[in-house]
């Protein structure tokens, strides 16, 4: 199983470490990134945590930015309370799973390992980009042919 590259969202030093032992401490290997590093030498995140323990609001933005900049990634919210609205909230901002502090282990390893998963998964059905491109004339003569197989041509020296 791959190491899952994880980005721990939080202002508060003492989560940081809690949540780095917690995360470490599952059967999936987990890499914890830091945010020194200037941002395009950072490995992009699977998994991201994001305490919502102290500043709801702005660990909502976090998820919503988190989410529009990496699509791709898993967030994990975690707060002190389930109130309804707070999970509706994070649900809507962007967030795939909800977690109390200090959350369930049991819980919280499985949704590591699913995450794992399905990380796993998308890495082995992902297929290559690919594209159609459609050469149409509006009448004969019109050299869409010609257009057609340099386009192809062109394309095959640049990707090759």
């Amino acid at each position: 199983m791959a190491q899952l590259a994880t980005l721990i969202v939080t202002s508060d030093e003492d989560f940081r470490r809690e949540a780095s032992r917690l995360l470490r401490s599952g059967g999936v290997p987990v890499g914890i990134l830091e945010g020194k590093r200037p941002p395009g030498e950072q490995t992009p995140p699977d998994l991201a945590l994001v305490d919502l323990r102290t500043d709801a609001s702005a660990g909502m933005a976090a998820i919503e930015r988190l989410r529009a900049s990496l699509p791709s990634v898993t967030i994990f919210a975690v707060a002190v309370s389930t109130e309804p609205q707070l999970i509706l909230q994070a649900m809507r901002s962007g967030a795939n799973e909800f977690f109390t502090w200090p959350p369930d282990a049991e819980a919280f390893h499985g949704a590591i390992r699913r995450t794992a998963q399905r990380r796993e998964t998308l890495q082995v059905s992902a297929k290559p980009p690919s594209a159609t491109l459609v050469f149409f004339g509006a009448k004969g003569g019109a050299g869409t042919t010609t257009i057609a197989v340099n386009c192809a041509v062109e394309l095959a020296r640049i990707t090759s």
